[in-house]
């Protein structure tokens, strides 16, 4: 195993329990891949959005809305999955290994739209 790949095993071991874990197992595996062609069609639109976005802008509210729907459909309507999810990207951002894996760079944007609709709380 990689120092990345370690170092992300250990944020999952941080931020989910053992019960979340194992419900996130029995995700069917076509709602998997419906979800990461999701968060790529997202992470595309995000992009087209241009360097430094403005986060209150009609566009990112509505990109902030399909982040949310992938983040409730990744936990299954756990809130206690949600939660963790969202404090799970928090932490790869903050790395600057991790925040280069897919989709990472724009976590700092749906971030700060998620929070500015009230979705997610503060970090």
């Amino acid at each position: 195993m990689s120092g990345g790949q370690a170092r992300l095993m250990a944020l999952v071991e941080k931020n989910y329990t053992a019960e979340q874990r194992q419900k996130m197992q029995q995700l069917p595996r076509q709602e998997e891949l419906r979800i990461n062609a999701g968060w790529d069609s997202l992470f595309e639109d995000i992009a087209k959005l241009g360097p430094d976005p403005d986060t209150r802008s009609a566009k990112a509210q509505e990109l902030g809305k399909r982040a949310h729907a992938l983040l409730k459909d990744f936990s299954q309507g756990d809130a206690g999955i949600f939660t963790s999810a969202v404090a799970m990207n928090r932490d790869i951002a903050r790395d600057p290994d991790l925040a280069r894996l897919r989709g990472q760079e724009y976590w700092p944007f749906i971030d700060k739209v998620l929070t500015d609709l009230k979705l997610i709380d503060r970090a």
